[in-house]
């Protein structure tokens, strides 16, 4: 019922960026990639950066198609620099083309500092950043996270509770959630 009424307002709007953006988003598990890729590609012209992202995040999978999503990040980039979401995929596209995992954290550290509240970002920022032996300076990237977070978000605080524990540390996290809980006596997300 969601996507019908989706294409009755697009029908009306067109040329509506959001409209044509949440119906690619909406329809793309109930249709063929194929049926998917011509959708977003019959609306680039003049296309909103998140246009662009949401096709390069479906070209991505496909090993000949990489470059294309490559290119279209780039894009995105020149028009929103701060843009998370071309930054991450952009890293996964250089982890997936076995390319240079400096660069990929990199692009993953951009993609988590322009994208604070994406915790996907953050566990694989951290990720990557271990494999390049990096992942002390990640760890103060993600324990700056929590103290900014503050109490507004548990979220920051469970990505470092995981990376402590990937560390072999995981006192460290149980410490860390012992504090919030302090804090936060009411939190039921902290309850341990």
């Amino acid at each position: 019922a969601a996507l019908e009424a989706l294409e009755a307002l697009l029908a009306l709007h067109p040329d509506c960026q959001s409209l044509i953006l949440e119906y690619g988003e909406r329809a793309r598990p109930r249709r063929p990639r194929d049926e998917s890729l011509r959708y977003w590609r019959e609306h680039l012209e003049g296309a909103d950066p998140v246009l662009l992202e949401s096709l390069a995040e479906e070209l991505r999978f496909d090993p000949g198609a990489r470059a294309e999503a490559a290119r279209l990040l780039h894009r995105v980039l020149r028009l929103r620099p701060s843009s998370g979401m071309a930054h991450h995929v952009l890293a996964d596209l250089e982890v997936a083309q076995a390319g240079d995992l400096e660069t990929a954290v990199e692009q993953f550290r951009f993609a988590v500092c322009n994208s604070t509240a994406d915790e996907h970002f953050a566990e694989a920022y951290f990720h990557h950043a271990r494999l390049l032996g990096v992942d002390v300076e990640a760890l103060a990237l993600l324990e700056r996270r929590v103290e900014e977070a503050g109490h507004r978000s548990i979220g920051p605080a469970r990505t470092l509770v995981a990376a402590y524990t990937d560390q072999g540390r995981p006192e460290r996290g149980v410490a860390l959630l012992e504090s919030l809980a302090d804090l936060r006596p009411d939190d039921g997300h902290l309850a341990i």
